[in-house]
């Protein structure tokens, strides 16, 4: 018998979160994303979060951040191919704090509290729904370290990752 990757009340929101985020996606990107980030912390602890969109191979937009409650403006910036964001990118697949204690995603350009370091996070590939083509990332971001298990960390990049990207245009 194959045991189920998460419990039903999981399996219940992510059904949820792919209508929400259909709908949500109909009004706008704003809306769509801070739909997202609700609901990824309702499944992981979150203080920081943000959603990034490739512009061309070297640019990124950071179309939505926050750190806490503090909103940050969007940006372009040059993808930065030694932090997290270009390293999803390059292996085509999600980063965990846990593969490398971080290494990764202190390479990468501090934002909100940089009086404080990220002790858990997880940055998941936005893929173009026809293609599979990583057109950005979502990233969950704490200050707790061992906030993001197995299963916390799968219902994270289910929900972010399958339907964040479906009308997203960078």
């Amino acid at each position: 018998m194959r045991s189920k990757p998460f419990d039903e009340p999981t399996v219940g929101r992510l059904r949820q979160a792919r209508e929400v985020l259909s709908a949500e996606a109909e009004k706008s990107h704003h809306a769509l994303y801070a739909k997202l980030r609700e609901i990824v912390s309702g499944v992981l602890r979150l203080d920081a979060f943000f959603v990034a969109l490739f512009r061309d191979a070297g640019h990124v937009l950071y179309a939505y951040q926050y750190d806490g409650a503090e909103y940050a403006l969007p940006g372009v910036r040059p993808v930065n191919p030694e932090g997290p964001t270009g390293w999803v990118r390059a292996h085509n697949r999600s980063y965990a704090y846990r593969t490398d204690a971080g290494a990764i995603l202190n390479r990468g350009i501090p934002w909100g509290d940089k009086e404080r370091r990220s002790a858990d996070a997880l940055v998941v590939p936005m893929r173009r729904t026809h293609t599979g083509e990583v057109i950005g990332v979502v990233s969950a971001q704490t200050y707790t370290a061992g906030s993001y298990g197995d299963a916390r960390r799968g219902a994270a990049a289910a929900a972010a990752g399958r339907r964040t990207h479906h009308r997203v245009r960078p």
